[in-house]
């Protein structure tokens, strides 16, 4: 399917928080990993979604379609940020379901984070409600990895 329900959950979200004026932009992350080798990118259905179904601005929402899992998702989107002149050391908001943002605040997403990047993408401020919390990149977020061959 191109979009699970979860997926569809997310975009509501953050289409809400765009709403409320609360985000100038949405960037949405994600490659073909949702089930492995997927035909449907989930950045690309995800801002078609926010278009269509939202009616988000297209020119609002920003894509990012190489991220493989949380870690990667986080670790690009610092560097689109980065690349788009968002002030360093201001957070952006990461908007998502109840379960996956208890995960980004948790111990075991700071291991994942360690294990397979070597670092931590960003600092987690407090969540701001159950489903949305500051982020703001790391610098060492912005050096790509060349022993990783999917490091865009």
């Amino acid at each position: 399917m191109a979009l699970s329900a979860f997926g569809t959950l997310r975009l509501a979200l953050a289409a809400e928080r765009f709403r409320a004026g609360d985000a100038p932009f949405i960037i949405v992350s994600g490659g073909n990993v949702h089930p492995d080798r997927t035909p449907f990118n989930e950045a690309v259905e995800m801002r078609r979604a926010l278009i269509d179904r939202f009616g988000v601005p297209a020119e609002r929402v920003v894509l990012e379609p190489f991220a493989r899992h949380t870690t990667t998702n986080l670790r690009n989107a610092a560097r689109l940020l980065a690349a788009m002149k968002a002030p360093a050391g201001k957070p952006a908001l990461i908007v998502t379901d109840r379960w996956q943002s208890g995960y980004i605040g948790s111990a075991l997403f700071a291991r994942r984070n360690a294990d397979e990047l070597g670092y931590q993408p960003g600092k987690l401020g407090a969540r701001v409600s159950p489903t949305a919390q500051p982020f703001v990149p790391a610098a060492a977020s912005l050096a790509v990895d060349p022993r990783d061959p999917l490091d865009p």
